[in-house]
């Protein structure tokens, strides 16, 4: 027994990442990680060098009827791998708050709203565990609690850095921006006459958001001091014309670089989504200057990442290097979307807008099939990406 023990314990990193570079489920990730707190830090050092594919959270399906409807269970949820093409219940029964709406998805945990301005932040992958950040202060509220905040973002699982971790919240049907930062305990409000945030990414200390119309870029040091938090505003040279139909978000490559999606809608029967246009941003302050300058190229391939956008904090996979082929029916050069909170007001059928865009074709696949119900629009939460919490 000693010598099993001491065996396990002795396992060299690069064995340990040949071996992990094998293995597709996350459940198996996890079960490697459960052997031994030598092989959990092994597991841990890979995913930061590696990081998972992300899963698409599904209802959980209950039953099909004599016509092929399906009925699904709306506190039980469900992973599709897009890696495998299948649907994995590889943690028994998750458990989720019965919700239409998540409004984050970021290190394993989802955002809903209580309370009108309450965010409570739930981790499935832990039984349930959530966290309640302090009330936000706005009162622009809507009758459904679950849309009076359009976005949460996390810096890094609260878990692990219970004092350090960060969250930024689009807050209020004018979306503005606030942030938590937990070693205080407490909410810092951008200036309010900024509105119609679109997205926002956390990047090297740095909070990044792009304003509707993707034509304007703020950004602010969290770490500051200082209040009010001293913004910068960088405009476009060219600024695009303004579009109604149109979403915007910030993701970071995997080559760091900060890059603009433009997400173009068409509403119709069959999806929302029309095409995606995809931005390299440099970010220009000039000596003297109050405002800075935002300069875009436009990108005609995105190379090995594969990007992924939804309700989920905007981020990027590496697809094509050695250790990630295993992903088989991931593709690189990719956006991998979900319904998004514009999109699904105009769909009745929330799983009309998911999907996969390939970047180099320009062709749309839905990869995730479902039985379609009756009360599907009214029982259903929206589909979103989450990246499983397994070590």
């Amino acid at each position: 027994m000693e010598s099993e023990r001491y065996w396990a314990g002795d396992l060299q990193a690069d064995i340990a990442h040949a071996i992990l570079d094998k293995l597709v489920e996350p459940r198996d990730h996890a079960n490697f990680g459960a052997v031994c707190k030598d092989w959990h830090s092994l597991g841990k050092d890979y995913i930061r060098k590696q990081p998972l594919l992300p899963m698409l959270m599904v209802p959980t399906l209950l039953g099909v009827d004599e016509d092929g409807k399906g009925e699904y269970s709306r506190t039980e949820i469900s992973l599709y791998s897009i890696s495998t093409g299948k649907i994995y219940d590889v943690w028994g029964t998750l458990s989720v708050p019965d919700k239409m709406r998540y409004c984050g998805s970021s290190h394993g945990w989802l955002a809903t709203v209580e309370e009108k301005t309450v965010i409570v932040l739930v981790n499935p992958f832990r039984d349930g565990l959530t966290i309640r950040l302090p009330p936000l202060d706005f009162r622009e509220w809507l009758y459904n609690d679950e849309y009076n905040i359009y976005k949460v973002i996390l810096s890094a699982d609260p878990l692990s850095n219970p004092d350090s971790y960060i969250a930024v919240a689009i807050y209020s049907v004018w979306r503005r921006l606030a942030f938590y930062k937990s070693s205080q305990n407490c909410w810092g409000y951008i200036d309010r006459s900024i509105i119609h945030i679109d997205d926002a990414i956390i990047y090297k200390g740095l909070v990044y958001a792009v304003i509707q119309f993707g034509n304007d870029i703020i950004s602010f040091d969290v770490n500051s001091s200082s209040e009010p938090w001293e913004l910068k505003r960088f405009k476009s040279r060219k600024p695009r014309p303004e579009k109604v139909c149109e979403l915007h978000y910030l993701v970071v490559s995997s080559e760091g670089e900060i890059l603009q999606v433009h997400r173009c809608l068409e509403f119709d029967r069959i999806r929302a989504t029309e095409s995606f246009e995809v931005f390299k941003l440099q970010l220009v302050q000039e000596k003297g200057e109050d405002e800075g300058i935002v300069e875009k190229a436009e990108v005609k391939s995105l190379g090995n990442d594969a990007i992924f956008l939804g309700q989920n904090y905007s981020f990027v996979v590496p697809i094509d290097t050695p250790c990630s082929r295993k992903f088989r029916l991931c593709q690189p050069n990719s956006i991998y979307y979900t319904t998004e909170f514009l999109t699904a007001l105009h769909l009745y059928d929330k799983y009309k807008d998911v999907g996969s865009f390939n970047f180099e074709d320009k062709t749309f696949r839905r990869f995730y099939k479902y039985h379609p119900c009756q009360e599907w629009n009214k029982q259903m939460s929206r589909p979103l990406w989450i990246t499983p919490l397994l070590l």
